[in-house]
This record gives C-alpha cells, sequence and structure tokens, in this order.
C-alpha cells in the first residue's frame, strides 16, 4: 500500500513540473511577444510610411524620438535614430543620415539591449553601403545580422542577408548564394511580405548571376 502511495505521489509531481515548465515556457513566449515598447512600435509605423507619406512618416517619427527622449529610454532612443537614419536614406539627404546613423551607433555603445544594438549595426551598415565603403558595410551588416539572429527578429534577418549578398557581389560568389539562401528561409519564416520581396530580389539577383556566368542549373532547381 506504502508503494502504491509512494508510486501515485511520484508521478503527480512528475505532471507538475510538466506542468510548471510548460507554463513557464507559455510566459516567457508571452513576454517576448510583448517586448516591443510603444514608442518603437511607433517609430516603426512611422517609418513604414516612408514611401506613401513623406511629411507624415518623419512627423510620427520624431514624436517617437522625443518620448524616447523624455523618458530618457536609450534603447527606444538608439532604434528611434536608427528609423530616422534609415528614413532619411530613403530621401537621399546624406548628412542627415550620417547624423542619424552615428547618433544611434554611438548610444548603443552605452547600452546592452541586443535589439537596439542590432538596429544601430544595421543603420550603420546601409550608411557605409550608401557611400561604397563596402568593407566597413559587411562588417557592420554581418554585427547587426548576428545580433537579430539571437533574438530570431526574422524580418529583419531577411533584409540584412538580402544586403550582405549584395554587397558581396561579385567578389565572393559563394557568399553571395549563402547569403541569398538564408534570406529566403528568414524572409519564409517571418510571414512579412517586405522581407520576402528583399529576400527574392536577392536571391533572383543571385541566380542572374548564374545565368551569366553558366549556372543553368541553379536557375532550372528554382523554377523547379
Amino acid at each position: 500500500m506504502v508503494q502504491i502511495f509512494t508510486s501515485y505521489f511520484q508521478k503527480k509531481r512528475q505532471i507538475q513540473c510538466v506542468f510548471y515548465v510548460l507554463f513557464s515556457f507559455l510566459l516567457t513566449a508571452e513576454i517576448q511577444a510583448q517586448s516591443i515598447s510603444s514608442i518603437e512600435k511607433t517609430a516603426s509605423q512611422g517609418y513604414a510610411k516612408r514611401f506613401s507619406d513623406t511629411v507624415g512618416s518623419l512627423k510620427i517619427q520624431h514624436q517617437a524620438l522625443g518620448l524616447a527622449i523624455k523618458n530618457r529610454n536609450k534603447e527606444d532612443e538608439v532604434i528611434c535614430y536608427s528609423y530616422l537614419a534609415l528614413t532619411q536614406r530613403r530621401l537621399l539627404h546624406l548628412q542627415e543620415f550620417i547624423h542619424y546613423a552615428d547618433t544611434a551607433y554611438y548610444l548603443s555603445q552605452k547600452i546592452k539591449d541586443v535589439k537596439a544594438k542590432a538596429h544601430a549595426a544595421s543603420a550603420m551598415g546601409s550608411l557605409k553601403s550608401y557611400i561604397d565603403d563596402k568593407s566597413q558595410a559587411i562588417n557592420y551588416s554581418l554585427e547587426a545580422y548576428k545580433l537579430f539572429s539571437k533574438i530570431e527578429a526574422h524580418d529583419q534577418c531577411a533584409k540584412i542577408a538580402s544586403d550582405i549578398s549584395y554587397l558581396f557581389s561579385p567578389a565572393s560568389p559563394p557568399k553571395v548564394e549563402k547569403y541569398a539562401k538564408e534570406a529566403m528561409v528568414h524572409a519564409a519564416k517571418s510571414g512579412d511580405p517586405e522581407s520576402q520581396l528583399y529576400a527574392r530580389l536577392a536571391f533572383g539577383s543571385f541566380l542572374t548571376d548564374q545565368l551569366e556566368t553558366g549556372g543553368i542549373k541553379e536557375w532550372k532547381t528554382a523554377m523547379d
């Protein structure tokens, strides 16, 4: 009888342990899903308007930056500066692009938040690419890619991997292929249309290069 009760309580304890593990996992997942702040969300929404409404885009992003500064939240501040830098690239405003990218990266060195650091490195990579400093562009972009990969930000990884693929062309065809394919994988996981477009364009560019150099096999594989 004692053995029966002992066995029963052991099984009950095991079930409780499994339950607590699952509960902790779900709680962690929920916290991670909610990790984006309202300021970051606003800045991202403003950035998304950069093509359709430039004035509105800048207004929303500056409002987000103002709140980040007011709240003394360096993580949000870095992300806001990073989005503004990329917006200025879209507007072809080099001096503003340099200012925001430099500010984002400088501030990112004072914090530990992986996502904010990733955004800052991405902005610097984009800047170096814009001014045709390919070596530094690759270094900063790889830094951003590594950081975004740590937090499984597949949408950002897809875009950055696409950029890295372009940066390695035409000097290193194997790396062009490597990052174009990785961009496609991240894009599929992200479910984000813009990231998927980035990845497809990069992969299409890789296939075009292959066609020009006689790589018919890759084209046939892709078409199948």
